[in-house]
C-alpha cells in the first residue's frame, strides 16, 4: 500500500523523487509535534479493542492543531466507529472543565447525533473514476461516514446551517429535503417557490446529499419552517 502511495505521489514515474516532506511511518510520531491536520482514514477496524481505539485518538487528538478528520465504511460499524470517536473527542476536558474541541463537520452541533435514536447511518456518498487494471473503466460510489472535529470553540460567527443527509427529492414545482440542524434534529422541509421564494427554492433543488443549506430554520416541528 506505501509502494502504491508513493506512485501516485510521483505521478506514476518510478525514477521521480517523492515529495519533500512526505513519510511512510509503521507506528505514530513519538515527537509531540502538532500538525494542522491529522487524518484517521479506514483504520479504526483494524484496531482489537475499544480501549485501543480511543487510546489512539486521544494520540491523535494531542498532536491535533487545528482538524481531526475521521473516516470509515458507511456500513452500520463504520458509523459506530465515527459516532465513538466522536463521543470521545466531545467528552475530552481541558484543566478548566471547558471542552477542548467541537465538531466542524457534518453536523452543526455537539448534541448527540439524532441517527443513533432511531437507529440510522448517517453516510454520505463519493463517485469515483475506476483504475483500468484489466476493466473497463467506470464511475463508481462509495459509501462512507465521517466527522471532523476542530480543536478550540465554537465561534459566534458560525452560521451552524442544516446539513442535508439523505438524497434531496426533486418533485415536480417542489423539492423535499432531510437535514440535520444546529438542535441536533432530524428536519425535513418541502420547498416550493411558493411558499419559500424562488432563490430557496432553487437552492434546495440544486443541493446535493451531503451539502450544506444556507438556511435558518425557524420552527423545527414545522416541516417548512425554514427562511
Amino acid at each position: 500500500m506505501n509502494n502504491f502511495a508513493s506512485l501516485i505521489l510521483r505521478e506514476g514515474k518510478t525514477d521521480t523523487p517523492v515529495p519533500s516532506n512526505v513519510y511512510y511511518r509503521q507506528f505514530l510520531p513519538s515527537q509531540h509535534r502538532p500538525y494542522d491536520m491529522v487524518v484517521s482514514a479506514f483504520s479504526l477496524f483494524e484496531l482489537p479493542s475499544s480501549h485501543s481505539r480511543l487510546e489512539t485518538l486521544l494520540n491523535l487528538w494531542n498532536k491535533t492543531q487545528e482538524y481531526l478528520i475521521v473516516i470509515e465504511q458507511g456500513t452500520a460499524p463504520g458509523y459506530k466507529l465515527v459516532v465513538e470517536a466522536r463521543d470521545f473527542i466531545l467528552s475530552l476536558k481541558d484543566k478548566d472543565g471547558n471542552a477542548t474541541g467541537y465538531v466542524f463537520a457534518p453536523c452543526s452541533h455537539d448534541k448527540e447525533c439524532p441517527s443513533v435514536s432511531i437507529n440510522e447511518t448517517c453516510n454520505f456518498v463519493v463517485s469515483y473514476f475506476d483504475l483500468e487494471l484489466g476493466q473497463r473503466e467506470g464511475v463508481k460510489k462509495e459509501i462512507y461516514s465521517y466527522v471532523v472535529l476542530k480543536k478550540g470553540v465554537r465561534s459566534s460567527y458560525d452560521y451552524q446551517w442544516p446539513r442535508i443527509v439523505k438524497p434531496v427529492l426533486k418533485k415536480s414545482k417542489h423539492a423535499i429535503c432531510r437535514m440535520c440542524t444546529k438542535e441536533g434534529k432530524h428536519q425535513e422541509i418541502i420547498f416550493t417557490a411558493s411558499k419559500h421564494g424562488k432563490i430557496p427554492y432553487k437552492c434546495a433543488r440544486s443541493s446535493d446529499w451531503g451539502d450544506l443549506l444556507p438556511i435558518n430554520i425557524t420552527n423545527v416541528d414545522s416541516t417548512d419552517g425554514a427562511t
